[in-house]
């Protein structure tokens, strides 16, 4: 997730927030957490907003 949060800018998407975007929208190889970049780009552009909150 520190990739995805230095695409993206810690101060946008916090490291909470990265691995529940990456639970919500990623993929699971072997032990890490792919985001596809269409979901990286989506967000970028303002198309996707982080996932929020509660537990997950």
């Amino acid at each position: 997730m520190k990739q995805l949060r230095e695409v993206v800018g810690p101060e946008i998407l916090g490291r909470d927030e990265a691995y529940r975007l990456a639970r919500v929208y990623g993929l699971k190889l072997g032990r890490k957490l792919v985001v596809p970049r269409r979901v990286v780009v989506a967000l970028l552009e303002g198309e996707l907003k982080p996932p929020s909150g509660g537990r997950g």
